[in-house]
């Protein structure tokens, strides 16, 4: 999923645990704007998209 501030119009990838994505996933279709105010930003993983 894809994150923007409306502040300053910057982009942030984001991901989602699968079994939190299958609650939500009807509230967020492909291609609309959805406002989400509650969330935890955490460091970096280890996965195969993660920084040098």
């Amino acid at each position: 999923m894809v994150l923007a501030d409306k502040t300053v119009s910057h982009k942030i990838h984001a991901s989602c645990n699968r079994s939190h994505m299958f609650l939500i996933q009807r509230d967020l279709m492909i291609g609309k704007w959805r406002v989400i105010e509650n969330f935890k930003v955490s460091g970096v993983g280890k996965g195969k998209y993660s920084p040098c």
